[in-house]
């Protein structure tokens, strides 16, 4: 919508649905670079003790097209009606 347009986007999802369970890898972004910034400050001091195999499992697949492949092969959800 234009009218939001000028307004930073934050978007936050999982990797944990789409391609493994159990992996509970999270992932953010946003369009403005002072809020990145700050959140990759905060996120900086919250890493330690996660799993970092895990977030490097989730950067290889999305790099060299793993996820896309994995998600074409799950059954898309179906309505119940």
């Amino acid at each position: 919508m234009a009218e939001w347009e000028e307004f930073p986007t934050l978007y936050t999802s999982t990797l944990t649905k789409p391609f493994a369970t159990g992996l509970k890898v999270r992932f953010a972004t946003c369009s403005d670079i002072g809020w990145r910034a700050k959140m990759l400050n905060v996120k900086a001091h919250h890493d330690i003790g996660t799993a970092n195999f895990n977030q490097r499992i989730c950067e290889q697949v999305l790099i060299d097209g793993g996820m896309h492949r994995q998600i074409e092969h799950v059954p898309q959800a179906q309505e119940v009606g």
